[in-house]
C-alpha cells in the first residue's frame, strides 16, 4: 500500500510539473508573441510617420551603393538611364500596354521579419489586418509594372492585387525599421535588390501615379499641393504630397475594367475626382465597369480633346525602400477651366488638407515656393516632380500663353 501510494503521489507530482511546465513554457510564448507585436505596431507607426526622412536617407544609401541608378536630374527615387526625362514628353507619347512576354509567378511572400507567433503569419497584409484592424483595407485589382523604357512601360496581363504591394513593398519598409535586427541586415533586403534589379520585373513592383497640377491663367503659373493628415491617412501621415496621387489600378473587378482602364490618363481623372472634387470612392469589388460618362470625367476628357488641359510624362522610378513604382506626370489646366469643372474650392478633402489660397485654387508657382516644398517634410516623388517642374517652367509656361481658350466644337473643326 505505501508503495502505490508513493507510485500515485509520484505520478501526481510529475503530472502537475509537466502541467506546470508547459503552462509557464506557454505563458513565455505568449509574453513573446505580445511583445513581438507590440513591436510590430511601433515599427508599423513609425513607418506611416516618418515616410519623407526614410525615404531621404534610403537615397543618400543608393547614391553610394548603385550611383548609376541615380543621376543629376534626380537623386530622389532609383531610376535606371532613361527612366527620368529632364525634359517632360507629351502624355500621348507613352505607350502603356500589357506584355506578351512570359513572366515568372509571383512567389510566396517574404515573411521572416514578420511577429513570430504559434500560428505564423503567411504575409504582412495579415499583420496590419489582425493587429491594426484599419477601417478601409481592401484587397483591389492591381496592374504589377514588368518593364520600363524611356516612352513606355510593360505591364502583367495577370491582375495583380493591393496586398502583394503591401506583401512586397511595404515589407521592405518595414524590415528597414525593425529594431531587433542590427542596421546592416534592416536595410539588408532593399541594398541587395538595388544591386540586381535591370527592370521591375525582377521584383514584385506595383506603381501609382503622382501627378503636378498646374494653373495657368494666361500670364503666371499656380500649383497645388496636398498634406497628408494625421488622423485621416495611414501612411506617409503629415508629409506633404502632389494632388492627385494615387494607385495605377483598374476601377473595379469587372474584367472589361482590367482591359480599359490601363489608362494613365483614366487613373488621373478618377484621382481629380476623389481628391479635388470630393467624389466618394467607387467600389473596387463591383462587377459593373467604371463609367466616364459622368462629370467630372466628361468635362475631363472633352478638356483635354479641347487642348485646355496639357498632360506630361517625366518618366518612371522607384522607390528606394519599398521598391514600389512612381508614375511622374504633370497636367497643366487653364485656370478657368480648372474653376470651371471644380467649382467648389476645398481646403480639404478626406485624406488632409489642400494647401490653395481661400479664393483661388492653388498658390504662385515660383521658385522659392516649391524649393519650400522640397526642403520640407515632402514625399520623394513630389521632391522629383518639383525639382523637373522647376527646370521647365518656360514650357509649362508657354503651353498657353497668350492664348485664347478652345472649345470642343473649335478644336474639332
Amino acid at each position: 500500500m505505501t508503495t502505490e501510494l508513493y507510485i500515485a503521489t509520484l505520478v501526481v507530482a510529475v503530472f502537475f510539473g509537466i502541467f506546470g511546465l508547459l503552462r509557464w513554457l506557454l505563458q513565455k510564448r505568449e509574453r513573446s508573441e505580445r511583445k513581438s507585436e507590440e513591436c510590430f505596431r511601433r515599427t508599423l507607426v513609425r513607418m506611416r510617420s516618418d515616410r519623407a526622412s526614410l525615404q531621404g536617407a534610403a537615397a543618400q544609401l543608393l547614391a553610394k551603393r548603385r550611383p548609376q541608378a541615380q543621376s543629376a536630374i534626380n537623386s530622389y527615387l532609383f531610376a535606371l538611364p532613361g527612366w527620368i526625362h529632364e525634359v517632360p514628353v507629351a502624355l500621348e507619347k507613352l505607350d502603356v500596354s500589357f506584355s506578351e512576354s512570359p513572366v515568372d509567378p509571383i512567389p510566396a511572400p517574404p515573411t521572416a521579419r514578420l511577429p513570430q507567433t504559434l500560428i505564423p503569419y503567411k504575409r504582412l497584409s495579415e499583420c496590419i489586418e489582425r493587429l491594426t484592424r484599419p477601417k478601409d483595407f481592401n484587397d483591389y485589382p492591381h496592374y504589377r509594372l514588368l518593364v520600363i523604357e524611356p516612352l513606355s512601360l510593360q505591364f502583367s496581363r495577370t491582375p495583380s492585387s493591393y496586398f502583394q504591394k503591401i506583401d512586397f513593398g511595404q515589407y521592405l519598409e518595414y524590415s528597414w525599421l525593425d529594431q531587433r535586427l542590427p542596421l546592416w541586415l534592416r536595410r539588408g533586403g532593399s541594398i541587395r535588390l538595388w544591386r540586381t534589379i535591370s527592370q521591375p520585373r525582377d521584383y514584385v513592383v506595383l506603381a501609382g501615379v503622382s501627378t503636378l497640377t498646374l494653373l495657368h491663367d494666361g500670364s503666371a503659373l499656380r500649383f497645388l499641393m496636398h498634406q497628408r493628415g494625421r488622423l485621416e491617412t495611414a501612411y506617409a501621415m503629415g508629409t506633404f504630397h502632389v494632388i492627385p496621387a494615387g494607385e495605377f489600378q483598374p476601377a473595379c473587378e469587372a474584367p472589361a475594367s482590367f482591359e480599359n482602364d490601363l489608362d494613365i490618363w483614366k487613373s488621373i481623372m478618377r484621382e481629380y475626382a476623389e481628391e479635388v472634387a470630393g467624389a466618394t470612392d467607387y467600389d473596387g469589388h463591383s462587377n459593373v465597369p467604371f463609367n466616364y460618362d459622368l462629370a467630372p470625367y466628361r468635362e475631363l476628357e472633352n478638356e483635354r480633346k479641347s487642348g485646355n488641359i496639357r498632360l506630361f510624362y517625366f518618366g518612371t522610378g522607384i522607390d528606394p525602400i519599398s521598391l514600389q513604382g512612381e508614375i511622374l506626370t504633370v497636367a497643366v489646366f487653364r485656370e478657368d477651366t480648372f474653376q470651371r469643372i471644380f467649382p467648389v474650392i476645398r481646403t480639404a478633402n478626406r485624406e488632409g488638407k489642400i494647401n490653395t489660397d481661400g479664393n483661388r485654387w492653388g498658390h504662385p508657382f515660383t521658385d522659392a515656393e516649391c524649393r519650400r516644398y522640397i526642403s520640407s517634410n515632402t514625399l520623394a516623388t513630389a521632391k522629383l516632380l518639383l525639382t523637373l517642374a522647376l527646370r521647365n517652367t518656360s514650357l509649362f509656361y508657354e503651353c498657353f500663353a497668350s492664348q485664347e481658350p478652345r472649345t470642343a466644337c473649335q478644336s474639332k473643326a
